[in-house]
């Protein structure tokens, strides 16, 4: 899933604010199913509406009307959520910045817990407290480098998240020039080869300007993904494979 699809799922997983969650299964090591419950909500059998929202860590994220087999032994990470969320009304979803991560809070107040679903790299499923207090997750890892470390006991970093701005005509311009100066640096640090290397005796000194798509240029420049990149140019009534070299001006 890439940032456009976690805001569009995250969009319609907002039905179930108000639901309480009824149980909580493990399908394998990184997938889990929530059984939420609606009491208001009276289907035509007249039982409670219930929903089964699947968590895949670093995968997906969706409701299903598939019931799957689960684990006849729950895990401990299992059990660490049924303690603490079971019976707990959902209160919020929400994706943190415009990063791949989804939040659903359970609970108000200091009782509140948050689930916290990772959907980039290797994924990540993280239950913290209210204070974002990590109280246990599916993989342990650290970013020296950064200064954070996703384990228990530690903080869960909610603000190194990649926070939405709306981008303006002068930002956008900025950000093609420093990827033009980039790539002239790039190469000027190539080597250049010797008595031209290709028939016909044509040097390849670089004296033409290398052309990159302004599909790649968008992406790679504001964080974007292909997809969205594409849609954003074509919404613009551009053409996405225009190329754009470092020797004109953006």
């Amino acid at each position: 899933m890439n940032t456009a699809d976690v805001a569009a799922e995250v969009k319609c997983l907002k039905r179930l604010i108000g639901m309480r969650c009824s149980n909580v299964y493990d399908i394998s090591p990184k997938t889990y199913m929530f059984k939420l419950l609606n009491s208001n909500g009276i289907t035509e059998s007249g039982e409670s509406e219930k929903v089964l929202l699947l968590m895949e860590s670093g995968v997906r994220l969706h409701t299903t009307a598939y019931v799957r087999d689960k684990s006849n032994t729950p895990s401990g990470f299992t059990l660490k959520l049924r303690k603490h969320i079971r019976t707990r009304r959902l209160e919020d979803v929400h994706q943190l910045g415009y990063d791949r991560i989804i939040v659903f809070q359970f609970g108000l107040g200091v009782n509140a817990h948050y689930v916290i679903l990772e959907l980039y790299a290797q994924g990540n499923i993280i239950l913290t407290d209210s204070e974002y207090m990590i109280m246990t997750l599916l993989r342990s890892h650290r970013d020296d480098n950064k200064g954070f470390a996703i384990m228990s006991r530690h903080r869960y970093p909610i603000e190194i998240c990649r926070v939405f701005e709306r981008t303006t005509v002068s930002k956008l311009q900025e950000a093609l020039t420093a990827f033009s100066l980039k790539d002239l640096e790039a190469k000027d640090d190539e080597p250049k080869e010797q008595n031209g290397g290709k028939k016909g005796g044509k040097s390849n000194d670089y004296t033409g300007a290398k052309q990159f798509t302004l599909k790649n240029i968008l992406g790679d420049a504001l964080g974007y993904g292909p997809q969205l990149s594409e849609h954003i140019i074509l919404d613009a009534g551009l053409v996405p494979s225009t190329k754009v070299s470092q020797d004109k001006n953006p």
